[in-house]
């Protein structure tokens, strides 16, 4: 995952592939991941491991989320958990986080892009 260093995210399927390869930091568990992005979209560094919950739920500060983007200094962030019953539909919860991130993200001036479920 360390490769994903300097790569431009230009598309969802970029996202997805640089979380898949982090994913199996979680194990069998809920792992919630940040990638923080500068101003080109280009990664920072490798994603982030928020948040380790269990196989069906982890519960994610959004003050942890973006502590860990201002640390390096990004200017965008775009999100990801996995599901390990391997549904990848968002939950309420999950929509939920995501609003909350943005508007957070929004005062904070670092811009949540996206949130993925793989």
């Amino acid at each position: 995952q360390e490769r994903s260093v300097g790569e431009v995210i230009a598309t969802a399927e970029d996202a997805v592939r640089v979380f898949r390869a982090a994913i199996p930091i979680a194990g069998n568990n809920e792992g919630f991941f940040a990638l923080p992005l500068d101003a080109e979209r280009r990664a920072l560094v490798a994603p982030i491991l928020v948040s380790l919950g269990e196989s069906t739920t982890t519960t994610v500060d959004p003050g942890e989320v973006f502590s860990a983007a201002l640390q390096v200094g990004a200017k965008a962030i775009i999100v990801a958990h996995n599901h390990p019953s391997g549904n990848s539909t968002p939950s309420k919860q999950d929509e939920q986080l995501t609003m909350e991130l943005k508007r957070l993200g929004d005062i904070l001036g670092v811009c949540c892009l996206d949130h993925f479920v793989v």
